[in-house]
């Protein structure tokens, strides 16, 4: 029989559950009693089931299934939110945020190594209790922070940018007479409606997806080191893909023809473009070549990423929590190298100084992620070494 918190404990003390053997329950075995309020809420969620379904939840349903569209990260949030509502104890919530399970009075679903987990959780919440937040602590946090700052940052002066110098065109063509400035914004504004994606991705707690569309401004990196150093190349490459929508030219592998002449326009590979870039050809070939790998294969369904869409206990889920700052980090870091490459541009010579300004932020910060989150590889390292000493 469910008691509520509110009535009087089945103990015969004469005190409220909650102030009686309701704590207790939850400090000395670490479980969550069964109490009419939580019952509530199991009733709440079987009555969703229903409208969606048109059946009661049975067999092996999940209890909760408002859940099965949350992300992990989404569900704890919202789980956290109804156990402080009906008043369990905060090292319960930590536990369960921390775990993703909680141990249910009643339920024999729980292996030894959990109920292990669940019992080491709970000491640890204690412990920081005592003890407090530790200084490494202290200093990821400061440093996720810092990447969320100049991620916005990020965004706005891209926006600002494509704003300024959208303007000083009379008219735009990519097509008859295309010109490299029109290009470079066109990738530009390319970049930053993916960052915003990626960002909401992120912040849902999707991080695969984001990683996914990530490959977007590494390949627009390599576009714009094209459109510096490979200017001719580029715009015969331009018209000869506006003959293929006209009907023209035609695509033969990686060469495109005129079929009129017989001209023969060579596509170049992304790789091929990015080593056009005379102060910086090995060191980011060899990057590019690193994140190009990574990002490929949250694109295609390569076995090396299934990890990701695996839970050990619920088996495959598109909702696991992976980390949500790998995708930031990636963008911070293919970013930190467009932004070099546009800030001697003649085209963009009065926000010179806030690119340069950025992206010594963004130096600053990938400093932190190297010390704090995780080592960085070493050739971009090199390359923030590098491009700072560049503008000192």
């Amino acid at each position: 029989m469910n008691i509520s918190r509110n009535d009087q404990c089945p103990c015969g003390s004469g005190k409220k559950y909650k102030n009686c053997c309701l704590p207790r329950l939850i400090r000395e075995e670490g479980i969550i009693p069964i109490t009419t309020e939580i019952q509530e809420i199991f009733d709440e969620e079987n009555e969703r089931f229903k409208a969606i379904m048109g059946r009661d939840i049975s067999g092996d349903d999940p209890i909760m299934p408002l859940s099965l569209t949350m992300s992990e990260s989404e569900y704890k949030r919202l789980a956290s939110e109804m156990l402080s509502d009906i008043g369990v104890n905060p090292r319960v919530i930590y536990a369960f945020n921390k775990l993703g399970f909680c141990i249910v009075e009643g339920e024999d679903m729980y292996s030894d190594e959990q109920r292990k987990q669940w019992d080491a959780a709970i000491k640890e919440y204690e412990d920081l209790e005592l003890t407090g937040i530790d200084i490494k602590t202290e200093k990821i946090n400061s440093t996720i922070e810092k990447i969320y700052i100049i991620f916005d940052k990020l965004q706005f002066l891209y926006a600002l940018i494509i704003k300024k110098y959208s303007f000083r065109k009379n008219s735009i063509d990519l097509k008859e007479e295309p010109n490299l400035s029109d290009y470079v914004l066109f990738c530009l504004t390319r970049n930053l409606k993916s960052i915003k994606a990626i960002a909401l991705l992120s912040i849902q707690d999707f991080p695969e997806d984001a990683l996914n569309l990530s490959r977007t401004n590494l390949e627009n990196y390599a576009e714009i080191v094209y459109s510096k150093y490979g200017a001719d190349e580029l715009i015969k490459k331009i018209k000869a893909e506006n003959g293929i929508i006209n009907g023209t030219h035609e695509r033969k592998w990686k060469k495109i023809v005129n079929k009129a002449n017989g001209d023969v326009t060579t596509l170049k590979s992304n790789q091929e473009k990015v080593k056009l870039n005379p102060k910086f050809q090995d060191i980011d070939s060899g990057i590019f070549s690193m994140i190009y790998s990574l990002l490929s294969s949250y694109t295609h369904p390569d076995i090396s990423t299934a990890v990701k869409y695996i839970d050990l206990k619920y088996g495959f889920t598109a909702l696991k929590e992976n980390s949500n700052l790998d995708p930031m980090i990636i963008i911070l870091i293919i970013n930190f190298m467009i932004i070099h490459e546009l800030q001697d541009l003649e085209f963009f010579e009065t926000s010179k100084k806030d690119l340069i300004q950025l992206n010594k932020e963004i130096a600053d910060v990938v400093k932190l992620i190297d010390k704090y989150i995780g080592k960085l590889d070493k050739d971009i390292r090199e390359r923030v070494k590098l491009t700072l000493n560049a503008y000192d």
